[in-house]
């Protein structure tokens, strides 16, 4: 017990010595109280602090103020500084939300309040919150007069927030994807089912950390700034987790208890839609590909009725899910990782090729609009065999010409309908570009003539292993009204926990803001 209050006190990663059963190695050097492990019974144990309802993981102080609204309401979270991690208890007050950490003492074997002098010693979170329940927190009110709180109801944690120790993968395998922001990994999740518990396999992504927590002042800003990425990532998996639509990547939720912090999605077997197009080549029929573009126009359409704005629309963002489907992937997430790159490197990784004219200036603008733009240029990859334009040119090139609207000419195969189509998308003037409600029936209109898609037994999605295609999209005649519209995942509203999205209640309102 005393490496591990060290653990926590001098931010020590435990990455070695921690291990989750099943799970890649994590820093769960949050406190050693969540490691908590009855050693005379493989029962859980009941005081662990991951066990409680009311622990949330590592959500913001905003979106843990957000779920308190009455006297006495509380819950318990993990907050990162530096590389060192600490429990906090939030306890609205009555008329206000007051933070406490939660230190452990004596070598990690008591836990204790901060800023309370003569405060209660417990041997676990746990018992400190039933300590409290009984007896009042000592609060200074607004004129400084000290009050007495008493903990009433612990905050659910919503179902969104799923747990560490349901999410496995093998750390030690290939990941199918790395970046500088995360690998993603094949894995399964294990959740309640009709029949009891049942997993799925799915896709995972695992946010990367700053390994070295003393690392000297010209870090502390680049880990401020993943700290603060962490943190948007929580709260947009907490958006992503609600949309569902079979032309988008379903989210199942986000394992943030400790780092490293874990995006569980659907796993598609068929890989990226660019890395199909590259390796069929001329084998795919424009029926098909027709398909592709309807498929994707479909999820895009879903995701801006819901106030989405992708950012990063392309084939690589498309995936083909096990039933041959095109499936839209990172949507929510690119925001995050435009805020983990420097000013040094942005027009070498920002995706210069599928950004519209007003997301190149300065401030950007980005807009449903210029993922209108992009999915233009998703088009023209469809048609081009993968390859995506100006393959050779250099980006400050790309990028003038984009400012000035000169876009590449559509490959020779591409009907004249999508040329057509691909023209408005195109257009300098953002508001004249169609949306993606008109963009889906104009491709619709396509397949009723010569582009109609083949039998789904001749797909070439059949040729990806573990891909079998059955048949097509349903034909919706559903417009972005009948969708149930989610609070909007724009910068200018950025979204936040209720207390309504918790185990006990979860409620999905409507808005009535306009889209498309």
């Amino acid at each position: 017990m005393a490496r591990e209050a060290t653990d926590i006190c001098d931010g020590y990663s435990v990455q070695q010595e921690y291990h989750q059963v099943g799970l890649a190695p994590t820093m769960s050097n949050i406190q050693p109280d969540l490691k908590r492990k009855s050693s005379k019974s493989k029962r859980p144990d009941r005081r662990k602090l991951e066990e409680q309802c009311w622990y949330h993981g590592l959500i913001s102080r905003k979106d843990a103020e957000s779920l308190l609204s009455k006297k006495g309401d509380f819950v318990v979270r993990g907050t990162e500084v530096y590389g060192a991690y600490r429990i906090v208890l939030s306890v609205h007050t009555g008329e206000r939300v007051a933070h406490f950490t939660i230190n452990p003492i004596n070598e990690g074997r008591l836990y204790q309040v901060s800023t309370m002098k003569k405060s209660r010693k417990a041997p676990s979170v746990y018992d400190l919150i039933q300590f409290y329940k009984l007896h009042p927190l000592r609060i200074k009110d607004a004129n400084g007069v000290t009050i007495g709180v008493r903990l009433g109801d612990g905050i659910p944690r919503p179902k969104w927030l799923v747990r560490h120790e349901s999410v496995f993968y093998d750390a030690t395998k290939p990941p199918l994807g790395s970046g500088n922001f995360a690998d993603v990994y094949i894995g399964t999740f294990t959740c309640d089912g009709k029949h009891g518990k049942q997993s799925t396999t799915v896709a995972i992504k695992v946010i990367k950390a700053f390994k070295d927590a003393d690392e000297k002042s010209s870090a502390v800003g680049d880990k401020e700034q993943m700290r603060e990425a962490m943190l948007s990532m929580i709260r947009e998996g907490k958006v992503m987790s609600f949309y569902s639509h079979e032309n988008v990547v379903q989210f199942f939720g986000v394992a943030c208890n400790h780092p490293p912090v874990a995006i569980v999605m659907e796993y598609c077997p068929g890989g990226s839609l660019e890395a199909h197009l590259n390796a069929q080549k001329a084998n795919i029929v424009l029926g098909e590909r027709v398909t592709f573009c309807l498929e994707a126009a479909q999820g895009m359409r879903y995701l801006h009725s819901q106030n989405c704005i992708h950012r990063d629309l392309a084939a690589r963002n498309c995936l083909i899910g096990a039933d041959g489907v095109v499936k839209i992937s990172d949507f929510g997430l690119c925001k995050v990782e435009e805020a983990t790159r420097n000013a040094d490197d942005y027009m070498t990784n920002i995706p210069v090729r599928w950004m519209a004219p007003e997301t190149l200036m300065k401030p950007p603008k980005f807009s449903k609009k210029s993922d209108v733009w992009a999915y233009g240029v998703l088009l023209y990859e469809v048609f081009n065999l993968g390859v995506k334009p100006w393959p050779n040119e250099e980006v400050k090139k790309i990028a003038t010409n984009i400012r000035h609207g000169v876009m590449p000419e559509m490959p020779s195969i591409t009907p004249t309908a999508v040329k057509d189509l691909v023209q408005t998308t195109w257009l300098k003037n953002r508001e004249e570009r169609p949306s993606f409600k008109i963009i889906v029936k104009k491709v619709r209109d396509m397949q009723k003539g010569e582009l109609k898609p083949p039998d789904p037994a001749e797909c070439s999605v059949n040729r990806i292993n573990n891909v079998h295609r059955t048949d097509y999209s349903r034909e919706e005649t559903a417009t972005e009204d009948n969708f149930t519209q989610l609070p909007s995942s724009t910068e200018e509203n950025e979204p936040t926990i209720t207390a309504d999205e918790t185990e006990k209640k979860i409620t999905r309102k409507r808005h009535s803001n306009s889209s498309g």
